[in-house]
Parts: C-alpha cells; sequence; structure tokens
C-alpha cells in the first residue's frame, strides 16, 4: 500500500502546482469555474485518458470536456464508454468537433507524438493558459521531441514514471521533465477481500499478462517454457492451482503451445470492464517484458493496470516503478525465501524488486536471474 500512497501524494502535489500556476495566469478560486479539456486524438492510451478524468475532475466544478477519436465514441471501442461514459462531471466529443474557438483554463494532451500536425494545430486554437503534454517514449526522433518541447516553454513535459523523466531529462533544456501517473480505480461488481480468502472463499486464480498481444513487447515463449519446464521438474501436480491469463488487443498471430495450453487463457480484444476485472481477479501481473527499452525509455502500461485494479486496496498487486527492469515474475519458480531479499527490498534498490501481495507472500525478483522467490502464507 505504501506504492500507492506515493501515487497518491504525487498527483495531490500536480494539482496543487496546476492550481498555484493556474492563479498565476489570472483563475483565481473567485474567478468562474476553471475550464479544462482533455485531448487523445488516438484510439489507444485510453487508460491514461482514465486516469487524467480522474484527476482533474478534483480541480474545478465545471464538466470536464474529453476529446476522443469518433473510433472511441461511436463504437464503444472495446467498452471504454461502458465502462467511464456514464459518470458526471464530464463532456464527451469527438476531436472533429472542436469548434476552433473554444478555449481552455487547462489542456492535457494524452498523446502528443501523434499525428503532431494537428495536435500543434488545436493547441493554438484552444489556447490554454496551461498545456499539459505527456510524452510516453522518450526515445521519439528529435524532430518531434523538439517540437513537442518547442509547445510547453513554461511548464515541464510529463511523462508517466520517473526513468523515462530521467531519460528524456537531457532533452528539455532549462525545464526539466516531470511524471505523474494517473490512476481511474477500478470497481468490482464482485469485490474480493482477504478477509474473504481468509474465511475460505476462493475468488481470486492464477496470474494474468496483460497489454497489446505482440512479441516485440512480450517474451512469451520465455514464459512458455518456464512453465513447461516446471511441469517436467516437479510434476502436473505442483500446477494444480496455477493458470496464466494472456489479455489484450490481438494484432498479430498468438498462438499458445499444447504443451502448456491447459494452463493459459487467452482473451483477445477484452472490453475494458472484463479486461479489468479478469485481472482485478488474479492474483498477480507478470510484466514479461521483452525489449530493452521498457527499462530506460518506455513506460509498461502493467504498472498503471496493476494500480487501476488495486487502487481499492483490495487484490491486485501493486507494481512500484523500479520493478519494471524485472523480466519475469514469481508465477513458476517457488523456492524459499530470504531475509536479505525482503531487506533489500525495503530499501527500493534498483537490483531487488520485491511484491508484498494482500496474501502476505513476498515475490522477490532480480534483474540478473530470470527467477525468483516466492513465500506462500
Amino acid at each position: 500500500m505504501a506504492c500507492t500512497r506515493q501515487w497518491q501524494l504525487r498527483a495531490a502535489a500536480l494539482l496543487l502546482a496546476l492550481l498555484c500556476v493556474l492563479q498565476q495566469h489570472g483563475c483565481s478560486a473567485s474567478d468562474a469555474p476553471l475550464q479544462l479539456a482533455v485531448v487523445n486524438q488516438v484510439h489507444f492510451h485510453l487508460e491514461v485518458v482514465a486516469g487524467a478524468m480522474h484527476l482533474l475532475k478534483h480541480l474545478t466544478s465545471a464538466p470536464v470536456t474529453i476529446y476522443l477519436p469518433a473510433k472511441v465514441l461511436k463504437t464503444n471501442w472495446y467498452g471504454f464508454t461502458s465502462w467511464l461514459g456514464g459518470r458526471e462531471g464530464f463532456i464527451w466529443k469527438e476531436c472533429k468537433e472542436y469548434d476552433g474557438a473554444t478555449t481552455y483554463d487547462l489542456v492535457w494532451f494524452i498523446s502528443p507524438e501523434y499525428h503532431i500536425p494537428w495536435v500543434a494545430a488545436t493547441a493554438k486554437q484552444m489556447q490554454p493558459k496551461v498545456a499539459m503534454y505527456m510524452v510516453h517514449n522518450g526515445h521519439i526522433p528529435d524532430a518531434d521531441f523538439n517540437r513537442i518541447k518547442a509547445w510547453s516553454p513554461d511548464f515541464p513535459l510529463l511523462t508517466l514514471a520517473p526513468h523515462v523523466a530521467k531519460y528524456i531529462s537531457n532533452r528539455t533544456g532549462s525545464v526539466e521533465p516531470q511524471w505523474i501517473l494517473p490512476i481511474y480505480p477500478y470497481q468490482p461488481a464482485n469485490a474480493c477481500a482477504l478477509a474473504d480468502l481468509q474465511g475460505g472463499h476462493n475468488c481470486l486464480k492464477g496470474f494474468s499478462v496483460q497489454g497489446r498481444i505482440e512479441k516485440s513487447r512480450r517474451n512469451y515463449t520465455a514464459m512458455w517454457q518456464q512453465i513447461s519446464q516446471y511441469r517436467k521438474t516437479e510434476g502436473a501436480a505442483a500446477l494444480k492451482n496455477f493458470r496464466l491469463n494472456v489479455l489484450g488487443e490481438s494484432v498479430e498471430l498468438f498462438s499458445v503451445p499444447g504443451e502448456v495450453r491447459d494452463l493459459v487463457a487467452v482473451y483477445k480484444n477484452p472490453p475494458y470492464p472484463i479486461f479489468y476485472d479478469v485481472v482485478y481477479h488474479s492474483y498477480g501481473l507478470v510484466p514479461m517484458l521483452a525489449s530493452p527499452l521498457y527499462y530506460k525509455s518506455k513506460f509498461s502500461s502493467t504498472v498503471l493496470t496493476s494500480f487501476i485494479t488495486g487502487e481499492s486496496g483490495t487484490t491486485a498487486v501493486y507494481v512500484p516503478y523500479w520493478c519494471i527492469a524485472c523480466q519475469y515474475a514469481c508465477a513458476i519458480t517457488v523456492n524459499s525465501w530470504t531475509a536479505p531479499c525482503w531487506q533489500e527490498a525495503q530499501l527500493h534498490t534498483a537490483m531487488h524488486c520485491c511484491w508484498l501481495h494482500p496474501l502476505h507472500s513476498f515475490c522477490c525478483l532480480t534483474a540478473q536471474h530470470v527467477s525468483c522467490l516466492c513465500l506462500p502464507c
């Protein structure tokens, strides 16, 4: 829960800073309600849009305007509007519906790296007193990065994690980038608390791998091999309670090898409510990162999903940002737990990452080894 508090405190600090900046620009508490908007001209990063909505609503009594592509709003893209469309305090508009004249006190551009000319023209027309630009990938080409940077000379560019902010810090000039991870907590229809589990109600099962189903993003092959090898060495009975859920947008041919197929459930293109419900009722999330970019210049949505499904303080594993470099989770290898691992994790060192599960099991990972240590209750 300490990780969650850190994110909440950081969000609160950002909101306070935004209020100060807005007041400096003539938006005092006695003025009319602040006019705020969130702009995301692409059909992805919607979980970040949800978090931005959750944060900005606390800044004003006026409705917050959400600009999204027609693809999202008209087709209920992956159930996004089913998840959030009925929330009060928001106005939903297609990006093309912007009239070119309405201005705002603050605009949060969620994905400025995409369709840069459109973002530039829209930002100029909206004339926000504070413009927030969220840079997802610190390694974007210089030409694109420099153009985005030029839009925000007085306010820092934002990233979703400190390692991305650090990566781009030498590209930003005098204004250092900042990071904030906005979270819109998922509220399950059937909650699963520790008391339920202690009372014998089995409302959790297996582990989950979330995100775009793409080999360049996640190392599925290594996981299949790890599961298969564990079954061969320990026997099928050792995996009787094991399950791996694979959830995400299917963008390429994907199949599960026959030798592990009975242990894997694949959810291709699930709507957000189902997606988060399956993750919520899992023991934990497995990163399975396949690219070194996630370690230095790119953010993994697995971290955000962990907070979205665990924010209510019930079941999901809280994955702190420093665990991004850990490539394997403790879904398989079970060994004895050692005190030094927990002591190192308490210090939040880069080499050791520990997850404290609500069931009081410790999952410790090292960046140098593919296995991890788990201590069951």
